[in-house]
């Protein structure tokens, strides 16, 4: 969403590994988050945003960065 657009209400972002609910984040205008999760045994990732007022129009989230990384390899 903009960070100049305070008159918009929070969203609720949830996040699925494999289906399950794996995070649940609420964010606001301006607010910014950063999930970190273990998808090495994941299939499929899946995330979902719920407007938090369903009497007032919620405005868009933008995703602007993804990363994958490998674990590092353990020294044997």
């Amino acid at each position: 969403m903009r960070d100049n657009d305070r008159g918009s209400p929070p969203v609720n972002v949830n996040i699925y590994l494999n289906g399950q609910k794996a995070e649940a984040r609420t964010v606001a205008p301006g607010q910014g988050e950063v999930v970190t999760l273990d998808v090495s045994s994941t299939s499929n990732v899946a995330i979902e945003s719920i407007c938090s007022n369903q009497y007032k129009y919620c405005d868009r989230v933008y995703f602007w960065e993804a990363e994958l990384e490998y674990p590092p390899i353990p020294k044997k």
